[in-house]
């Protein structure tokens, strides 16, 4: 409980994950931080030879707000 999960979703999995994870914070009684918006796909197409047709790949792309999230969990305002 004295935890805090901080999760960087693939923007595909958006609002599935999040219900997921929401699950699993309610479970662990651990806080729940998701950073939405932080990543861009890298390409809309898949390799047809992927075996996980759900696992578009992304990049991060906005390390500063993800650091600013953490600045504030320092200072115990999240």
């Amino acid at each position: 409980k004295d935890n805090n999960n901080i999760i960087l979703t693939n923007p595909r999995m958006g609002d599935w994950l999040n219900y997921k994870l929401s699950q699993f914070s309610d479970k662990s009684k651990a806080n729940l931080i998701i950073l939405n918006g932080v990543g861009s796909y890298l390409t809309e197409e898949l390799d047809p030879n992927q075996i996980d047709k759900g696992n578009y790949p992304w990049e991060l792309h906005n390390i500063d707000g993800i650091i600013e999230v953490l600045k504030q969990i320092n200072k115990g305002e999240i």
